[in-house]
């Protein structure tokens, strides 16, 4: 997770946000789903809009101001105002990535609603990866379609995408987490094939096995045990959905001794079998 919320930038970024939908609008530059080139690499740099990612799949680091944080699934990061950031991609883990560029506009004359003198950064890895990742690839499957009032849906669209994103960050933010339980936490969503025994994960925090458990249980309300075997699952529905990857390699790939025990995991999981989920 970055630094906690409510600095400048986030601050005078609501306040611009305040405005909408009266005063202005949500103008989107650009929406990608972007496979990344082996020799991706971005200097650092200052851009005049704001930024928003959502990472697929893959691993690499975004550096933002300095301090560098990992790309993974589900890693959300919102950047603008005077911000800036850097990334290079892990070339054995490819990223697939979906970077949005956009503005605030004044409803009055389509320019600029506001300058925007602050650093504003977030980033954090989402939750509710799914979800959100269901939203950005909806906003690009919009973009693509030609029809009347197009940039008015796209802004509300943007909107919705916007507000959950802050909330979730304010969520995350808000609560008082152990920093070395956050760590293992994190590290957990980085490395969702990982089979780390509970021993090993209570290790990395520095903490006992009891206590790890307990500890975690509270702040995130589910078992270590229960959050591995979750984020195996989204990750085995992502390379079934996504990468038409076949049950069999699904299995492999996540280490089952056999591809049935996979499935009545992932049925068990998600209310259908990974075959009826393709189907």
């Amino acid at each position: 997770m970055s630094k906690k919320g409510n600095n400048l930038g986030e601050r005078e970024f609501r306040e611009l946000r305040k405005l909408l939908p009266l005063d202005g609008y949500v103008s989107l530059t650009r929406i990608n789903i972007l496979k990344v080139p082996e020799k991706w690499f971005i200097e650092p740099r200052v851009i005049p809009d704001f930024h928003l990612l959502f990472v697929c799949r893959g691993k690499g680091t975004y550096w933002i101001n300095g301090k560098g944080f990992p790309l993974c699934r589900g890693r959300v990061v919102l950047l603008g105002g005077t911000t800036q950031y850097a990334a290079v991609q892990d070339v054995n883990d490819p990223l697939v990535i979906i970077p949005i560029r956009f503005e605030f506009k004044s409803r009055e004359n389509d320019q600029c609603l506001s300058s925007f003198n602050q650093a504003l950064e977030v980033s954090y890895v989402s939750r509710k990866i799914d979800f959100l990742e269901g939203l950005f690839k909806g906003l690009f499957q919009l973009n693509q379609r030609g029809f009347d009032d197009k940039d008015g849906l796209i802004a509300s669209y943007m909107n919705v995408i916007l507000e959950n994103v802050l909330t979730e960050w304010d969520q995350l933010n808000s609560q008082k987490i152990d920093y070395r339980l956050l760590k293992v936490y994190e590290w957990m969503q980085e490395n969702p094939l990982d089979r780390s025994s509970i021993d090993e994960l209570a290790n990395k925090a520095t903490l006992s096995t009891k206590y790890f458990t307990k500890l975690f249980k509270q702040s995130f309300h589910c078992t270590p045990k229960h959050f591995q075997v979750q984020l195996r699952m989204q990750y085995a529905k992502y390379m079934l959905v996504e990468l038409n990857a076949s049950v069999k390699q699904v299995a492999f790939d996540l280490q089952y001794a056999d591809p049935y025990i996979f499935s009545k995991q992932f049925k068990d999981f998600f209310g259908k079998s990974p075959t009826a989920l393709i189907n």
